[in-house]
C-alpha cells in the first residue's frame, strides 16, 4: 500500500528534521503522527540511528502498527519495550531494534538503568506521543528523569506531539516542553514558577499570569495545525439537559452538597483541583446505585464505618431516560463517563434494554480496546462507554453524529480530546455533543471550572477553543 502525506503534514516533516527539539501541537484528528513515522524512517533509514517513542500504553499498540505501515521496517526491528524484566534487558541488548516503543515508566526504570544518558545506544531520537498524560508534573521521578538524560544528551532530538500543552489550563505543565526544548529561556522551575503563578497571601496558586510569554515561546518552537485548516468548519452544536433528583437519592445528596459546594467553588477561585467531599457528591450523583456513605468519624475527623447504599433501587435516573430515549434514535453513540461505577451501570442498564455495547477504561486491558474499537467501527455495537482520559487518544470515531457526556471531569482537556474522537475528517452531519446534569447540583458549577481552565488554556495555543455551554452562556444553537 502507497501512503502519501498531505501538503501539510509535510510541512509538519520539515520541522521535525530540521529543528532538532520542538513540539508538533496540531489539533487531535489532523494527523501528527504519520509524519513522525516518516522523520523515524528518515533517521533509521538515512542517519543509521535508533529512534524511541514514548506514549500512554494504550497508543503502543496504535503506534507500532503505523510505524510498520509507514516505515517499511520489519516487525523485529520496531519492538514494544514490555515484558518481565530479562524480557526487557533481552530486548534491549537486541542490535537489530532500530525502534523502540515504551510508556514513560519503562523508559525511566528500564532503557535508563541499562543504557545510562542512553549514552552507547545510538539513539539519535526521542518522539513524546501525549506526554500531557505523563509528563504533567516538573517535580515527578519519571518527569525528573527524562528531563536529566535530555540536559546532558543535548545532541539527542526529542520531538513533542500534544495538542494540549497546558491541560486543565495549568501553564506549569508546559514547562517540561520549555526546559527540553530551551532550557536557558527560563532558567529554572522557580522562575518559571515565579512568571506564571499568581498566588494568594499563604502561597496557593489562585490564577496565572504573563501568557503571552509562555505562547510566543511555544509558537518559535513548534508547528501547529487546526482542525478547521485541514478539513475546513466542523459542525457541532452542545445540547445540555438538566434532570432531577427524586427521593432518597436527592435526600442523601443534600446531605453532603453544602461541603462540596463550597470546595469546588473554592477550587474555582483559586485555580486548585477540588478534593474529597467533592467527589463524594459527584458519585452520588452519577453511581448511586453503588455508594459508600461515611457514617462514623474518629477523632482525627476522618471515616471510621461506611454504609453501603442503593439510592435507587432499580429504579431508573432521570439520565437513565434520557440515554434511553437517544439509543432509541437507531444511532451508534460514544457515552462518556469519569467513574467505573457509573460506567457499569450504564452498560448494564442499556444491555437490559436490548442494545451492545462495550467498554474502554484503564482496568480494560489495550487488547479487549483495541477489540471494542474494531466491533464499534463495523457496526457491530450499539454503544460504547469510555473513561474521557483513557479515550482521549488512539479512537477515530469520526462516523458519530452524537457523542454523550453522561457526566463531566474537571479539565477542558479531557473533554475536547473526547469530543475529537468524532471530529476526524470531513462531517455530512453535524456533530450533537450532549452533556447530562443534575439540576441545582454541583454538575452544573463543574462547567465552570471546565469553562475557566479552556481560557486559560487559549490565551497560551489560541487554537485550543475557548468552552461555550450554551443556555447558561446564551449560547444555545439548534440542531
Amino acid at each position: 500500500m502507497s501512503l502519501t502525506l498531505r501538503d501539510y503534514q509535510k510541512q509538519s516533516l520539515a520541522k521535525l528534521i530540521h529543528t532538532p527539539r520542538m513540539l508538533d501541537r496540531s489539533q487531535a484528528g489532523t494527523g501528527k503522527t504519520a509524519p513522525a513515522c516518516v522523520y523515524t524512517r528518515y533517521v533509521v533509514g538515512h542517519l543509521k540511528k535508533r529512534v524511541v517513542w514514548i506514549q500512554p500504553t494504550s497508543l503502543i499498540d496504535k503506534n507500532h502498527k503505523e510505524i510498520l505501515m509507514w516505515t517499511g521496517l520489519q516487525e523485529h526491528e520496531v519492538v514494544k519495550l514490555a515484558g518481565t524484566r530479562p524480557k526487557k534487558l533481552e530486548i534491549l541488548k537486541d542490535n537489530r531494534i532500530k525502534v523502540f516503543l515504551c510508556t514513560a515508566e519503562a523508559f525511566a526504570d528500564y532503557m535508563l538503568a541499562y543504557w545510562p544518558d542512553l549514552k552507547g545506544s545510538e539513539v539519535f531520537a526521542i518522539i513524546c506521543d501525549e506526554p500531557h498524560m505523563y509528563y504533567r508534573g516538573y517535580n515527578s521521578k519519571r518527569c525528573q528523569k527524562f528531563d536529566t538524560v535530555c540536559q546532558r544528551r543535548p545532541d539527542i532530538e526529542v520531538k513533542f506531539l500534544t495538542a494540549t500543552p497546558t491541560p486543565y489550563g495549568k501553564l506549569t505543565s508546559a514547562y517540561i516542553y520549555c526546559r527540553v526544548i530551551e532550557p536557558m529561556f527560563y532558567k529554572t522551575y522557580r522562575f518559571f514558577q515565579g512568571t506564571h503563578e499568581i498566588l494568594d497571601l499563604f502561597g496557593s496558586v489562585t490564577g496565572w499570569q504573563n501568557h503571552e510569554v509562555l505562547n510566543q515561546f511555544l509558537a518559535r518552537y513548534s508547528i501547529c495545525h487546526t482542525a478547521h485548516q485541514v478539513y475546513g468548519d466542523v459542525e457541532e452544536y452542545i445540547v445540555r439537559q438538566t434532570v432531577k433528583l427524586l427521593g432518597k437519592h436527592e435526600e442523601v445528596y443534600r446531605q453532603f452538597e453544602e461541603m462540596g459546594v463550597l470546595e469546588l467553588q473554592d477550587s474555582i477561585d483559586m485555580g486548585t483541583a477540588p478534593a474529597q467531599s467533592t467527589l463524594r457528591c459527584r458519585q452520588i450523583l452519577n453511581h448511586p446505585h453503588n455508594i459508600q456513605i461515611p457514617i462514623g468519624w474518629d477523632v482525627s475527623g476522618k471515616p471510621a464505618e461506611f454504609e453501603n447504599l442503593n439510592l435507587t433501587k432499580g429504579k431508573e435516573t432521570g439520565k437513565d431516560k434520557l440515554l434511553a430515549e437517544y439509543m432509541a434514535e437507531g444511532n451508534q453513540i460514544a457515552i462518556f463517563a469519569p467513574f467505573v461505577f457509573e460506567q457499569e451501570h450504564i452498560k448494564e442498564y442499556l444491555e437490559g434494554l436490548g442494545y451492545k455495547g462495550g467498554l474502554i477504561n484503564g482496568s480494560v486491558s489495550a487488547v479487549q480496546r483495541n477489540q471494542v474499537d474494531t466491533e464499534f467501527r463495523e457496526g457491530k455495537l450499539d454503544f460504547v462507554i469510555a473513561s474521557p482520559q483513557t479515550a482521549a487518544t488512539g479512537f477515530n470515531w469520526g462516523f458519530l453524529n452524537t457523542v454523550i457526556f453522561h457526566s463531566m471531569d474537571y479539565g477542558d482537556d479531557g473533554f475536547t480530546q473526547a469530543i475529537a474522537r468524532a471530529k476526524r475528517g470531513v462531517r455530512e452531519n453535524p456533530l450533537r455533543i450532549v452533556i447530562l446534569e443534575y439540576e441545582n447540583t454541583i454538575e452544573q458549577l463543574m462547567l465552570v471550572k471546565t469553562r475557566r481552565s479552556s481560557i486559560d488554556s487559549n490565551k497560551v495555543s489560541p487554537e485550543c477553543p475557548v468552552l461555550t455551554f450554551p443556555r447558561y452562556e446564551g449560547e444555545e444553537k439548534a440542531p
